[in-house]
């Protein structure tokens, strides 16, 4: 789609010689119409390439349909196809513990097919208690949608601000699909498994919120536009002090998520969840803590690189809140 910015928004032809010599590639529409051209004067090398951004030579985006691009050498040719779809959206997502999603929570939406990310991210987070800062981690996250359905991503924090610093880590595989509802509308769903450890340490009492730790499942489900998203999802985790299964605590997380894109390069969201926890621990608390935050991000300039910026609380009902502020950048390939 040339709306999409960076490598989300391009092709990139390969092909290779076995001879020296020059050579044209020609990329034309469905009527044999020209619009776009590559001169390689002198192959230097026998493997070459070359980008287009599904745009005229102005800068203007073509019109959805099959493209043909052809590599002239001589008396020697060789074709290959590719397609602009302008249904291809580009979500600029949030990197969460469950795969891409809205804030802490899962979207059901799935990025293209071998779209690849990484991103890092600080959030210093507060309490409502004598002591107010309670840490500052950083995040470092990477994933890949390895097919339209499969997506993979892990993480690993290191959690600036507290005692001896101790190190997470989570992963989360999202299986996910869709069902057109209209030109511009379509239904989506997923299912999502994870796990997430932090060395020794249990992370915000008096627990019984999911925090990251823990083996666990869910699915979530959504309608996703040309400019709006909107989703709920519930998840089950299981050792959610440390992400030792050795313990019996557990938290449940239904919760509700929604986007608004007003323009191709920013997005607004918002989330909120409830949590109910069982265990040693805590018991059996059918409203445990509430998790809910906003957030804003700008995707930067022309490229695939994403600014997040977000605020969020966990807020143990009738007890101590935790409140965070977020600043990350995420870059798509």
């Amino acid at each position: 789609n040339p709306q999409n910015g960076g490598a989300l928004g391009s092709c990139v032809f390969f092909f290779f010689f076995t001879a020296a010599g020059s050579g044209t590639l020609a990329v034309s529409d469905m009527s044999g119409t020209v619009v776009y051209t590559a001169d390689f004067p002198m192959f230097t090398q026998w493997d070459q390439s070359a980008e287009w951004n599904g745009r005229d030579p102005y800068g203007n985006p073509l019109p959805d349909g099959m493209y043909t691009a052809t590599v002239t050498s001589g008396n020697f040719t060789a074709s290959a196809y590719t397609s602009i779809d302008s249904s291809i959206v580009f979500h600029a997502a949030d990197i969460t513990r469950s795969g891409t999603g809205i804030g802490t929570l899962p979207a059901a939406y799935m990025m293209s097919d071998s779209t690849a990310y990484i991103g890092a991210e600080v959030t210093p987070v507060f309490r409502t208690s004598a002591d107010p800062f309670y840490e500052s981690p950083v995040t470092i996250n990477a994933g890949m949608t390895f097919s339209p359905w499969f997506e993979l991503t892990a993480g690993l924090t290191v959690h600036a601000g507290m005692t001896d610093v101790p190190l997470g880590f989570n992963a989360a595989a999202k299986f996910g699909s869709s069902r057109m509802l209209s030109d511009s509308a379509k239904f989506c769903y997923a299912g999502i498994i994870r796990y997430g450890t932090v060395k020794d340490t249990a992370l915000y009492p008096p627990y019984g919120a999911d925090t990251g730790s823990g083996f666990g499942a869910g699915a979530v489900f959504g309608i996703d536009g040309r400019s709006f998203y909107t989703g709920i999802s519930a998840e089950y985790m299981y050792g959610t002090l440390t992400g030792s299964l050795s313990g019996n605590n557990s938290v449940l997380r239904s919760g509700l998520a929604a986007e608004y894109r007003p323009s191709d390069k920013i997005t607004v969201k918002a989330w909120g969840a409830l949590c109910c926890s069982f265990g040693e621990s805590t018991g059996t608390v059918w409203a445990r803590a509430a998790d809910a935050g906003a957030g804003i991000s700008c995707i930067l300039g022309t490229s695939s690189a994403v600014l997040n910026i977000r605020g969020s609380t966990i807020s143990y009902i009738g007890g101590v809140s935790y409140l965070s502020g977020t600043a990350g950048l995420t870059y798509f390939f």
